[in-house]
């Protein structure tokens, strides 16, 4: 991750949109301890960007979801918890943050 913190990331499967110049990749995100052996918690992160941009940067955009910049993006960011209750949102465009909205659950 951008922060030092180590992580394992886990593929979903791949979601075709209606609007062919943009996609979306969703991923499974579980920070580990700083050991390495057990996870801390657990996120689902959706990215929705420019199609081209999505294809190019697949491997290193997970990486860089809590970033608040992120070279060349302009999309959506989500995160979830893992069981899919919403937890954020955040808009950059041309790279640099534009808005962020966290939202906590109110469920225990």
């Amino acid at each position: 991750m951008n922060n030092g913190a180590t992580a394992a990331i886990v593929p979903s499967g791949e979601y075709v949109l209606k609007n062919s110049k943009l996609s979306m990749l969703r991923e499974f995100v579980f920070l580990l301890n700083p050991v390495g052996t057990k996870v801390k918690n657990g996120k689902i992160i959706e990215i929705i960007g420019e199609t081209s941009y999505i294809k190019e940067n697949k491997d290193k955009l997970t990486h860089l979801y809590n970033s608040d910049f992120i070279r060349g993006f302009s999309g959506t960011i989500m995160t979830y918890d893992v069981n899919y209750r919403f937890c954020g949102v955040k808009h950059l465009k041309k790279a640099l943050l534009m808005e962020w909205q966290s939202f906590q659950s109110r469920m225990g």
